[in-house]
């Protein structure tokens, strides 16, 4: 039997599908939402071991949308809490604030390279006429070359698994807002005074219970038979004009009206029947996502940072990012013990991904022994998690192609793409939500 004229079927439970759900449900539209795991949540899950719990992902909700975080905190009450801890960068035994500032690299750098350094942001933001091209140029005509290399170019190659120079300025999102001519003159006079305007990042919305929290709220009150886990989409109907139907599993076929796609653009494109134009798939064969391995340590200690997410730029840590989860909520550890979760960011098939578990929880730990965060003997336990997709890369040029695609996908009104993957952007829980909410303005008319 045919849907509803309003009926929308919602491609992925991820934070994107979720938030599609949410809203669609709040504005009384018949949904059905499939994931192919188990459980929904996505890149958004809270993990559980033995009393500790840790995300799948140094996850917060961002206060960027008054609206959306009316609704956050509306709809998780007491549960949810406004957080103040840093985000710092871990380099050779020490800690700096990420936003970077002036009045810490003086810390680090020591006088000497920081006079360079600052000589190099004044120059290169009044003199330079470089274009800001690739994310290298942003770095170094923002930073200066010697801030730009000590502590954002090596990082952001190893997050994103290209050169920095082959990389969008998208990369950088809204978090590089710390260091400019204005900030660096001014901490470089008042010092600590000048500190609080720009320290972005430094508070953000956390759930007691970790980020799933807010993933299982979304979908609370919606009826769990229209929630289909362990159901892959395997096939896209159409008829060059509208989708028809889906494909679940390689066997089951079901008739569609509205259709929202949260899935990875470049396997929506390759599952579509009959097949895009071979000039769409070649572009979609561009659009490539960064997966990642968790390397998850249970330990018994109260306490091993006062942050919320350390960088590490050196390329003699395999992973990039760890974050404490306690440091979020306390009730993410049993009393007196905590846990560090590492982010090893890879590619499916590359040598860390085809590494045994052991192997990269040895190199982990032997790490973190190194640099003096704990003992052997404080070790409870560990756990690994693979997670696929996990960001699309931002390579120069992806706009151009990811508009060509759209342009393509255009020929189907009954179709929405949605969430990072799916609009293949970088993007938050907020965003999420918004796109949700323009999708429904675009639906909700139609509906009898």
């Amino acid at each position: 039997m045919a849907k509803d004229v309003n009926h929308i079927t919602i491609l992925g439970g991820g934070p994107a599908g979720l938030a599609m759900a949410f809203y669609a449900h709040k504005t009384k539209l018949p949904l059905t939402l499939y994931e192919a795991q188990a459980q929904v949540g996505g890149t958004c899950q809270t993990f559980k071991f033995e009393g500790f719990r840790y995300d799948s992902g140094a996850h917060r909700f961002h206060d960027k949308n008054p609206r959306i975080t009316k609704e956050v905190v509306s709809l998780m009450g007491k549960d949810l809490k406004k957080i103040y801890v840093p985000t710092q960068i871990y380099q050779n035994g020490k800690f700096i604030d990420f936003p970077l500032r002036p009045i810490n690299l003086f810390k680090h750098l020591g006088p000497i390279t920081f006079i360079k350094a600052g000589f190099e942001v004044v120059f290169n933001q009044l003199f330079s006429s470089r274009q800001k091209r690739s994310f290298a140029d942003f770095a170094i005509t923002t930073y200066g070359q010697t801030i730009a290399n000590l502590l954002l170019l090596k990082y952001s190659a190893r997050l994103w698994g290209r050169p920095c120079q082959q990389l969008s300025l998208s990369i950088g999102g809204k978090r590089f807002k710390g260091l400019n001519l204005k900030s660096f003159l001014t901490e470089a006079l008042l010092g600590e005074k000048a500190r609080i305007e720009h320290l972005e990042g430094a508070s953000f919305y956390y759930p007691d219970l970790g980020i799933g929290m807010i993933m299982d709220r979304l979908i609370q009150d919606i009826d769990q038979k229209d929630i289909k886990t362990k159901s892959k989409i395997t096939k896209i109907f159409h008829n060059g004009k509208k989708i028809e139907a889906i494909e679940i599993n390689g066997k089951t076929k079901t008739p569609v009206d509205q259709l929202v796609s949260s899935l990875p653009i470049s396997y929506f494109l390759q599952i579509m029947d009959p097949k895009p134009p071979k000039a769409i798939l070649e572009l979609a064969q561009d659009l490539q996502f960064r997966d990642m391995i968790l390397v998850a340590v249970f330990i018994n200690k109260a306490s091993i940072t006062k942050s919320a997410t350390v960088y590490f730029h050196d390329k003699d840590y395999l992973f990039t990012r760890i974050y404490e989860p306690r440091n979020r909520s306390g009730f993410m550890s049993p009393k007196g013990k905590t846990s560090l979760v590492a982010e090893i960011p890879c590619q499916k098939g590359d040598s860390y991904w085809q590494t045994d578990d052991q192997e990269l929880v040895d190199q982990v730990v032997k790490k973190l022994i190194k640099a003096g965060w704990l003992k052997k003997e404080n070790i409870i336990a560990t756990q690994v998690k693979r997670m696929e997709a996990t960001y699309p890369i931002l390579e120069l040029g992806y706009e151009q192609k990811v508009a060509q695609v759209n342009e393509y996908l255009k020929r189907f009104p009954n179709l929405y793409l949605t969430g990072r993957n799916g609009k293949f952007v970088y993007s938050w829980i907020h965003n999420m939500m918004e796109y949700a909410q323009e999708i429904i303005a675009q639906i909700k008319p139609q509906a009898k």
